[in-house]
């Protein structure tokens, strides 16, 4: 296990992390970053080479001009769903005012987690519950939303693949926060 900060809050690693990797478990584009190590601005063709290593004071900046992505045109989220191969790797769509709406694809079990803010669900394909810890699970179909509440532990399981919405706060954490406590389970990438 590493221990580093990133934009100032602790984070657990369960080893040295290729920095592409941390950052895609964030669901953010590369393209559309700076980062900072121990004080040193990174070059973009750095990123692939980059290791995070325990102790590492991480900065990341999102560019944002007017939305993550222009809303000058249309964005598809049919096409944005069907672009995504593998599960677990929420992509931004388009980023309002102090939230961000990713889609993911959903498939299997995800690790235990909670979050210090709410995240919203919107089931746009396919079908999958949301398990509450000490609560019923939610089953969501297309057009449903479920409002997760902050510091509920809970995890998204999709039988079949399916794809969600999320609404959320540019920082949300995707395997939560680390203060989720002993019995936590699963990996803190951020």
């Amino acid at each position: 296990m590493i221990a580093l900060h990133v934009n100032g809050k602790p984070v657990e690693l369960a080893e040295p992390t290729p920095l592409l990797d941390y950052v895609a478990t964030l669901g953010v584009d590369p393209r559309g970053i700076a980062v900072e190590v121990n004080g040193l601005i990174l070059q973009r063709d750095g990123y692939a080479t980059c290791t995070l290593q325990d102790g590492d004071q991480v900065e990341i900046v999102r560019m944002v001009g007017g939305g993550a992505r222009s809303t000058a045109e249309p964005r598809s989220i049919t096409q944005a769903a069907a672009e995504l191969q593998q599960p677990w790797q929420p992509r931004d769509l388009a980023t309002v005012n102090d939230a961000v709406l990713r889609v993911a694809r959903l498939e299997g079990e995800f690790p235990w987690h909670q979050h210090d803010e709410d995240e919203l669900f919107v089931c746009w394909q396919g079908s999958f519950r949301i398990e509450l810890e000490n609560e019923h699970a939610v089953t969501l179909s297309p057009g449903d939303l479920f409002v997760v509440p902050r510091g509920q532990r809970h995890r998204p399981v999709a039988e079949a693949p399916a794809y969600t919405l999320l609404l959320e706060r540019p920082e949300t954490l995707q395997y939560g926060n680390p203060a989720a406590g002993p019995a936590a389970a699963g990996p803190q990438p951020g």
